[in-house]
């Protein structure tokens, strides 16, 4: 290993897919695309996050480290996940939190005892 105390590494493995790409695997077929007002709307601020153009490596991870992933396609391993049925999918619930204003996501996944 030759990374430096303190360096930031990130474990992703293969390519980053887009939010877009993400929703056509999970949505299986019935997305839409909606304005950005919208999706706050409907959202809240979080909605914002998603509409980042963002781009993450993990290349670092694997010069310092030697650090390979298990998986590198993340569309086919969710496509894996959604063919399983919905008993295995993520489920996320927007709560508005009103101590803050803000808005909270809570996530559970059904069929797994949380």
């Amino acid at each position: 290993m030759n990374a430096r105390a303190g360096t930031v590494h990130l474990g992703a493995g293969g390519v980053g897919p887009t939010a877009r790409e993400v929703a056509d695997v999970l949505g299986d077929g019935s997305t839409i695309s909606i304005t950005l007002e919208r999706a706050r709307e409907q959202m809240g601020p979080i909605a914002d996050a998603f509409a980042l153009d963002q781009r993450l490596s993990s290349a670092r991870a694997h010069q310092d480290l030697g650090w390979r992933p298990l998986h590198d396609d993340p569309p086919a391993v969710l496509a894996g996940r959604r063919s399983k049925g919905t008993e295995d999918r993520a489920h996320c619930s927007r709560q508005d939190d009103a101590r803050t204003g803000g808005t909270a996501l809570s996530g559970s996944s059904a069929g797994r005892g949380r």
